[in-house]
């Protein structure tokens, strides 16, 4: 399903954006300051540990947070996963047949935006499971919101993310910017799943 916020909460939310946008405009970008001279001798470590955020692991309770620039329609915006629940079964529904390679994984997931901007997102994980196997395309779930859709921002969808899979357990992985993948978010999200 798909949700809104109210005009007034979107407005609260824009409100609190350019607080938080003027309140963050501090005066550390001048070069003669001990501040920017400070992160400047400090630079090759926070990229270090930058390059070491840029990918979150995430299990069932988890939440995650990336930008994510729509190959569809090259809107950038901010999103926020949240994995909620993984279950193995060997039918979608009573219409759908059994799994061809053995089970389905069916990872409950919300993906809201949490920006200021309107954002277009399309699902790029893969499965890969605890031999390296890997599997690109997922399975449409016929009673599940798909996740892959347009989001204003405050808006949100509970959906699933589906693989037929020959095993339990693996992750899904949404590829990030030097994973070789399309370099669509700037994060690199692995959802751990359980083998049982």
């Amino acid at each position: 399903m798909r949700y809104r916020k109210t005009a007034a909460a979107s407005a609260a939310l824009a409100g609190a954006l350019m607080l938080g946008g003027v309140v963050a405009c501090g005066g550390d970008d001048d070069p003669a300051s001990p501040q920017h001279q400070e992160q400047q001798q400090e630079s090759p470590q926070r990229q270090e540990q930058q390059e070491e955020t840029r990918t979150q692991t995430l299990r069932v309770g988890d939440s995650g947070k990336f930008r994510f620039t729509s190959a569809v329609s090259d809107e950038v915006a901010d999103f926020k996963l949240t994995v909620h629940d993984v279950q193995y079964v060997k039918r979608l529904s009573e219409y759908t047949t059994d799994s061809e390679r053995g089970t389905y994984v069916v990872v409950d997931v919300t993906l809201a935006n949490v920006g200021a901007t309107n954002g277009h997102f399309h699902d790029p994980f893969h499965w890969t499971g605890p031999d390296g196997q890997v599997l690109s395309t997922g399975v449409v779930h016929p009673e599940k919101e798909s996740v892959s859709t347009s989001y204003l921002p405050g808006e949100y969808v509970r959906g699933a993310i589906v693989f037929d899979v020959p095993v339990r357990g693996g992750t899904l992985t949404m590829p990030g910017p030097d994973d070789g993948g399309s370099g669509v978010s700037d994060t690199t999200i692995v959802i751990e799943l359980p083998d049982q």
